[in-house]
């Protein structure tokens, strides 16, 4: 039984902690563009600060404009010299607002930027139940479905990209809390509390 139990620790503190990557070590990404949601803190950030410092563009797709210069002006002076202030660009974006998800799209055409991977990051994960513009739960709404339809509205980009040898990308980031439960019961789409059971349907 020791063995299992150190088997099931050793299990849940990679769940926990993840795995540990070092930084981006095989070549330039000078040239790359990456869009990622949601890139102000946590994973997003750190998502953003390593590919700029590989010479990517990173453009931060975000809702509050502040918040993404500062985490902006941050990487900057973190990576001492390595990334340059055009390499990071806000645009707006509420992935909980179909409105900002389109009108986001219609900025990127703006700015000239061709990006050639999508990192869907932005999330939430609300204590009480609370409806999006469009009538949709929020949790929902910021999580999936306003990503669902940015994917959509910038697709036919990436195919473009695919058709230059760019070979685009999407990349989804999950929580590894959603091996906790199997199965999705769309009875139950709204959060109703700050316990469990608010916990539980996050999972889902």
């Amino acid at each position: 039984w020791a063995i299992d139990l150190a088997i099931v620790i050793s299990g849940y503190r990679l769940m926990v902690r993840g795995p540990a990557y070092a930084h981006l070590g095989q070549g330039s990404l000078e040239g790359k563009t990456f869009v990622i949601t949601g890139c102000n803190t946590g994973i997003g950030y750190e998502t953003a600060k390593t590919l700029a410092d590989a010479g990517a563009t990173v453009v931060f797709a975000c809702r509050s404009e502040d918040k993404a210069l500062a985490a902006m002006k941050k990487i900057v002076e973190e990576c001492a010299g390595q990334v340059q202030d055009e390499q990071l660009v806000f645009v707006p974006l509420d992935t909980s607002s179909f409105e900002s998800v389109r009108r986001f799209a219609g900025l990127m055409e703006k700015t000239g930027h061709k990006p050639q991977t999508l990192i869907l990051n932005a999330g939430v994960m609300l204590s009480n139940r609370s409806l999006s513009k469009d009538g949709l739960e929020m949790t929902m709404a910021t999580n999936h479905f306003g990503h669902f339809l940015l994917v959509q509205q910038l697709l036919p980009g990436l195919l473009a990209a695919e058709g230059r040898g760019e070979k685009p990308r999407i990349v989804i980031v999950g929580s590894n809390m959603s091996y906790l439960h199997d199965r999705f019961d769309f009875r139950e789409l709204e959060v109703v509390s700050g316990d469990e059971k608010a916990m539980q349907l996050y999972m889902e």
